[in-house]
């Protein structure tokens, strides 16, 4: 004809299936975010038809990060009790494509934001690639194994926590609730505020102000009964 060509083929071509977020990852080679997500008990979710939006790091990002929270190994990192609350840091509920992720915002599955700026860096964390389409959300490649606040960064950020921000530094506590923790060990704390602090200071003559509180030699093991 005048405007193209006409082939006759004997079959309705169908569409290549669209894979799921997991069968993306896999297919693209993510073979250590896979093993981590099956590990985690996060493979239905992410198989599932709940729309996601991955933060994918790559094998190497999960190689270093076991490296730097003191796991040895890649098989090590996959054995931490805070495994499935690292990935959930990755995970954003419903579809976020790539042009809406400068200067945003966003809450992670694991409950704390993910802030990216104009670069579309949150840190040192740098987004790579975006908008690889799944079935059941999107995927955006990241350079890093993005960890979510610790207990001390929430220790810290709480300013009616101060005094026990402070207790826990004078106690040598601080690495047992930071980043890194070696095992990826978890724990609830009972956090007494600074004014629980001030009516112990009160109540107790043995404990003229502040300073004498954080100098107690007993202090280690007040602190850890809050554990």
């Amino acid at each position: 004809s005048g405007n193209g060509v006409v082939h006759t083929v004997e079959a309705v071509l169908e569409l290549a299936p669209t894979p799921t977020l997991v069968e993306l990852a896999t297919a693209q080679g993510f073979t250590h975010l896979v093993s981590a997500v099956a590990k985690a008990g996060l493979t239905p979710e992410l198989n599932g038809m709940t729309k996601y939006t991955l933060f994918a790091p790559r094998n190497d990002a999960f190689e270093i990060a076991a490296f730097a929270l003191g796991d040895g190994d890649f098989a090590d990192f996959l054995d931490r009790p805070d495994l499935r609350e690292i990935l959930e840091y990755h995970m954003v509920a419903g579809e976020m494509d790539g042009s809406g992720l400068a200067n945003s915002t966003f809450a992670s599955v694991h409950g704390a934001d993910l802030m990216f700026d104009d670069a579309m860096m949150m840190g040192w964390t740098t987004v790579t690639r975006t908008d690889l389409r799944a079935t059941n959300g999107l995927m955006h490649v990241v350079n890093e194994v993005m960890l979510p606040p610790s207990l001390m960064d929430v220790l810290t950020g709480d300013t009616t926590l101060k005094v026990l921000a402070a207790a826990l530094s004078a106690a040598n506590l601080t690495e047992m609730f930071g980043w890194p923790n070696q095992g990826g060990a978890m724990y609830t704390v009972f956090a007494p505020t600074d004014a629980a602090f001030q009516a112990l200071i009160d109540g107790d003559d043995s404990i003229a102000d502040e300073d004498a509180l954080l100098a107690m030699p007993n202090l280690p093991e007040i602190l850890k009964y809050h554990v």
